[in-house]
């Protein structure tokens, strides 16, 4: 089952019948008694927006060509290479990830629709485990920034539970001009373990900072850090949004370095086909995208995942799957 998670970019977590609730990942600037200023330099703050509603979309939306034509959001284009002022000990393998990631981003064009909320049934080894929903909150602002706000939770199935408990998520706080993380937010319990994870990321000196927190068996285990990070990058949840705004043209090919626990994974995509699928009793046309996340850490096997995403305009992610070692799983919208 921890695989499960990996498939979908999200860290393995399980819970234990005594576990508490979550708490909001926000806190957690306060759980790791943060120093002020980091507190205020990557603090989130809602904005309470006026009521909206989601546009619809019809059948005629859906059968339309896949290319979509949004406006161009040119605070999203990264800042020429040439300008970056590299420190001093800066990684060359980062340096290199510039050009293809830039070239990536280039093509982005943010498609947020706030207030949406995606269901998915998980399947594993033919048998359904859980449930994921995947939402997009309210935009907030950190000092003058506009920050996305997205989150993912997971929850096993009712019967399920008696193996294997699950009752956990994952936020991510995107800035909008450049669709890069602020910070990213993890709640991971298991039986006998619970872990706290905190990413901030400091763009302005390249640095993922982190704060991490497991007990085990009565022990506490901390794995505070400060380490790189490339110049552009995605976390996990940001990912399966970001891919929304591409043009998934067949045979696009997509670099993007992702940033997971202080390790980089590089992340190759391409749009194999489009293709009809039937989800939640209806025929859709949709791209399908197959993903490939190679990990930088020596003697770590790569992950291969397909991605199915709607056609214009609506492009929500509407299926995937992965062949795992010991079987399949599959994920897939109902709601």
């Amino acid at each position: 089952m921890k695989y499960l998670l990996l498939i979908v970019f999200l860290a393995a977590c399980a819970s234990s019948e005594d576990r508490s609730e979550p708490i909001e990942g926000e806190t957690l600037l306060n759980t790791f008694e943060l120093p002020e200023e980091d507190k205020n330099k990557f603090s989130f703050e809602e904005i309470t927006p006026e009521p909206t509603s989601i546009p619809s979309v019809d059948k005629k939306d859906v059968e339309e060509k896949i290319t979509v034509k949004q406006k161009p959001v040119l605070a999203a284009t990264p800042k020429p290479i040439a300008k970056r002022k590299w420190p001093e000990d800066y990684p060359k393998e980062f340096k290199e990830l510039e050009a293809p990631a830039q070239a990536t981003w280039k093509l982005f064009r943010p498609l947020i629709r706030v207030g949406e909320s995606l269901k998915f049934d998980v399947s594993y080894l033919g048998i359904k485990a859980g449930t994921i929903v995947f939402k997009v909150l309210e935009n907030g602002k950190r000092s003058g920034d506009l920050v996305h706000h997205f989150k993912a939770t997971l929850s096993s199935a009712q019967y399920y539970s008696y193996i294997y408990r699950l009752d956990d998520y994952v936020e991510s706080f995107v800035l909008a001009d450049t669709f890069m993380p602020l910070k990213y937010t993890l709640i991971q319990r298991e039986s006998g373990q619970s872990v706290d994870d905190l990413q901030l990321f400091d763009h302005e000196n390249y640095q993922s900072k982190q704060w991490f927190k497991r007990i085990k068996d009565g022990q506490t285990k901390r794995d505070d850090k400060i380490t790189f990070v490339p110049p552009l990058f995605l976390d996990p949840v940001s990912l399966l949004s970001f891919f929304r705004g591409l043009p998934l043209e067949i045979d696009d090919e997509y670099f993007i370095p992702v940033v997971v626990r202080s390790k980089l994974w590089k992340i190759t995509a391409k749009v194999e086909k489009h293709e009809t699928i039937s989800i939640i009793d209806k025929d859709v046309l949709a791209a399908k995208i197959v993903v490939v996340a190679k990990p930088s850490e020596a003697g770590k096997k790569e992950t291969v995942l397909n991605l199915w995403y709607a056609a214009a305009p609506s492009r929500e992610l509407l299926r995937f799957n992965a062949e795992l070692k010991f079987g399949t799983v599959l994920g897939e919208l109902v709601e």
